[in-house]
């Protein structure tokens, strides 16, 4: 009887250890991603975003760049960089009204909403 005691008692000690060594792993498990950053680290896209990208992941820094070499090229960016006038498929992902100047800042803040995090 004592032996089994005994057992049972070591199988608690195991049994808390398992469990602290788990709440553990999930704490330092959401520091890590807390820790990420969204601007130069990939994340997945959301539907939409994959479909305008053509990529299944992707930083802000990424999308940014694609956005700006296109409104560069297309000479929709305005002369201080501050504002941009948007092309209708940009402006539907970004859910936004196309042919009005947006500020840049606000178009960042959108496409933050198009990666999974």
């Amino acid at each position: 009887m004592r032996r089994m005691e005994k057992l049972i008692q070591d199988l608690e000690k195991v049994y808390d250890e398992i469990t602290a060594i788990a709440l553990l792993t999930h704490s330092l498990e959401k520091e890590a991603k807390a820790l990420r950053n969204p601007y130069t680290e990939p994340y997945k896209l959301r539907a939409p975003a994959r479909k305008f990208f053509g990529v299944e992941e992707a930083s802000l820094k990424d999308m940014v760049q694609v956005l700006v070499q296109d409104w560069k090229q297309e000479h929709r960016l305005s002369a201080n960089g501050r504002t941009v006038k948007l092309g209708t498929k940009e402006a539907k992902l970004l859910a936004l009204s196309d042919n009005e100047e947006v500020d840049v800042y606000d178009i960042y803040e959108r496409l933050k909403t198009l990666q999974k995090t």
